[in-house]
């Protein structure tokens, strides 16, 4: 196992203890600071970016050849942070306690260390890991912003109230799909530097809004949850496979719940953000896809197709045919069969 010890804050002079425990230089861009892993340690980079009102970011992309520590020591109040792990897996400890906590792809924790207590993360040898670290200065974020947070949920205002670190915080959850999002769009910003400067400072405000949002929605009951989690997409996907296989006997939202966790608000959800339209207008679909294919492939009635795709009107089925087609499905299978023969 390796061990490096970071005695230093703010973001900047992170950065530049890092690169002297590495044994490498860093390259600094405005704000932004960069170090590449030497081959003796592992491959990939490390960023930081200090960030005005107290915010400041440092991503990994990164995979290590040994098992390796990372101390952050400083005798200070350390900062609040958001760690999301967006792939691989990081383990993270405060130094005054033994719990070590184990953050995995697509998961995220709120970590806040008591006193001058700090932090340490753990990385698994040859496994490329890649993080984004929200680092919070509490003290010089309220100085900065003279938000009212008395309407704020009671554990949310303490925390940021805490600002000399007066008690430990320790929150992890699955990180949100829309989190997700912000983070690809990370991935595939591809505009110059000073832009990217821009649009990286705009990134960390988003996370921040976004990272409160779905606190404040784990903290609610799951029936009332409305924040659909990058780990829950699956769950989305098993719904529509359900719909598609069982379409002729498919009764309702009621039927999701039972195969999947997620409750009405969140399958809502998950069908507009992979399909972009409602569960009814996609079960619609799936009926009027099946329809197409009974139409064209035999000879059965329209009513007997109707019952086929688990509809009971003939009338509601031509209805809804020619809102989709544009004719009637006898006009449709007619047409179609002309233009074969």
């Amino acid at each position: 196992m390796k061990i490096y010890t970071i005695s230093s804050l703010p973001i900047d002079e992170v950065m530049r203890d890092l690169a002297a425990a590495f044994e490498v230089d860093f390259k600094k861009e405005r704000d932004e600071y960069c170090i590449s892993l030497p081959d003796h340690i592992g491959s990939g980079i490390i960023k930081g970016i200090k960030i005005n009102d107290g915010f400041g970011l440092i991503q990994y992309a990164c995979t290590f050849n040994e098992r390796t520590e990372i101390h952050f020591t400083v005798n200070n109040v350390h900062p609040l942070k958001f760690i999301y792990v967006i792939e691989g897996i990081l383990e993270h400890r405060l130094t005054n306690e033994k719990t070590v906590h184990k953050i995995e792809s697509f998961m995220n924790a709120i970590v806040a260390s008591s006193d001058h207590n700090g932090h340490i993360i753990y990385f698994e040898k040859d496994l490329r890991t890649r993080i984004f670290s929200l680092e919070i200065n509490r003290k010089k974020f309220k100085e900065a912003n003279d938000y009212d947070l008395s309407e704020m949920n009671t554990k949310v205002r303490d925390l940021f109230d805490d600002v000399g670190a007066s008690k430990s915080f320790y929150y992890k959850g699955d990180y949100s799909l829309t989190m997700a999002d912000v983070f690809q769009s990370v991935e595939n910003y591809k505009n110059d530097n000073f832009l990217y400067q821009i649009f990286i400072k705009s990134i960390a405000y988003k996370t921040f809004v976004l990272q409160l949002e779905q606190y404040m929605d784990d903290l609610k009951s799951p029936t009332k949850q409305k924040v659909l989690r990058k780990s829950e997409l699956m769950e989305i996907k098993k719904a529509s496979g359900f719909i598609t296989e069982n379409i002729v006997t498919y009764g309702g939202i009621a039927d999701l719940e039972k195969i999947t966790s997620l409750n009405p608000l969140k399958l809502q959800k998950g069908f507009q953000y992979c399909y972009g339209k409602s569960i009814h207008q996609f079960v619609i679909e799936e009926r009027l896809n099946l329809a197409k294919i009974l139409l064209l492939e035999n000879e059965e009635s329209i009513s007997e197709i109707v019952y086929k795709i688990g509809l009971t009107s003939k009338s509601y089925f031509s209805r809804i045919f020619k809102e989709q087609y544009g004719v009637v499905p006898s006009h449709f299978r007619r047409n179609i069969k002309n233009k074969i023969d």
